[in-house]
């Protein structure tokens, strides 16, 4: 059961106006795509009777490595430790978490420190003071948590007061911010950031950065790069449109598996006729134009790298 092979496998897209070799590295072992789970999603090292146990169950084929995964993320210990920590970056610093900053609090969380000190440790943070300073009478601390936390243009007074009133009777401001970033309102703001985070850092195993590409920045890069193959080939008068669905646009292009549908993309000449989806377009043999190799998405800052249309 230890064993590992090593997978290098080439795919060839003949069906594209380019090719695209695919170089997958995978280790085939239901314990090492387990213990990848515990590292990925739960941020700690699998215990060996969890490991044991979803091991064998996608062994014996009970459920498959996408079931064991949403057994993850829909389990108790990544709801109560992992995803309340992450909520607190986004809604307090508006920021994706850093891998060792999210890390080391959810070690604290797990390890008995409260969602109160761990947010008044971030309240305390230099970061979190350009936003919340400690000067800050409860009132104006109120609204500011209406305004930066949940994203509300406008406030309600009675709200305020509410709060405020609560604050006067002994409650921190710690606790505060967690009856804001643990509402039911807060949650659905941030829900779709999580899932990014989550789907970016399962396969990439590190935390999505400032610089990465969203899917629709991502897309329109790749479009942009191959009009460049076919102006190398000679024809200048093709354009590409990108249409990715309004859902998608801002999340991470790493929930992708790095395909991208060829539906997204029109192809048209400068006349502006669209070609028909099942138009065959020319190929490119140009020698000058290049392979586009998909070797994952990595830190991509100003172009796609690698695109495959399916």
């Amino acid at each position: 059961m230890n064993d590992t092979t090593t997978n290098t496998v080439d795919v060839t897209d003949t069906s594209n106006t380019d090719s695209a070799l695919l170089d997958l590295t995978q280790e085939n072992t239901a314990e090492a795509f387990v213990s990848e789970l515990y590292s990925n999603y739960l941020y700690r090292e699998a215990d060996e009777a969890g490991l044991t146990y979803w091991a064998g169950e996608i062994e014996n084929g009970t459920l498959s490595e996408a079931e064991v995964s949403q057994s993850f993320l829909q389990s108790e210990e990544y709801s109560g430790n992992v995803e309340p920590i992450m909520r607190l970056y986004y809604s307090l610093l508006k920021r994706a978490p850093d891998e060792d900053g999210l890390k080391h609090w959810v070690h604290e969380h797990r390890s008995g420190s409260s969602l109160e000190d761990i947010a008044d440790s971030f309240l305390q943070a230099e970061e979190t003071q350009m936003i919340y300073n400690t000067d800050m009478d409860d009132e104006a601390f109120i609204a500011s948590l209406y305004q930066n936390l949940l994203n509300r243009a406008e406030v309600n007074e009675s709200e305020i007061t509410n709060w405020t009133e609560q604050l006067a009777n002994g409650m921190s401001r710690s606790d505060l911010v967690i009856q804001f970033s643990e509402s039911d309102e807060n949650i659905v703001n941030t829900a779709d950031e999580i899932e990014t985070n989550v789907i970016h850092h399962g396969n990439s195993k590190h935390q999505q950065t400032q610089n990465e590409l969203t899917i629709g920045e991502y897309a329109q890069s790749a479009a942009e790069q191959v009009e460049i193959l076919f102006q190398e080939a000679g024809m200048e008068d093709i354009n590409i449109s990108v249409h990715v669905p309004s859902g998608l646009d801002g999340k991470s292009p790493k929930g992708l598996n790095d395909k991208l549908p060829s539906g997204w993309f029109k192809f048209s000449t400068q006349d502006n006729q669209e070609t028909d989806d099942n138009q065959t377009l020319p190929e490119i043999t140009d020698d000058a134009t290049a392979d586009i190799t998909v070797t994952g998405v990595s830190d991509v800052t100003t172009s796609a790298e690698s695109l495959i249309l399916i």
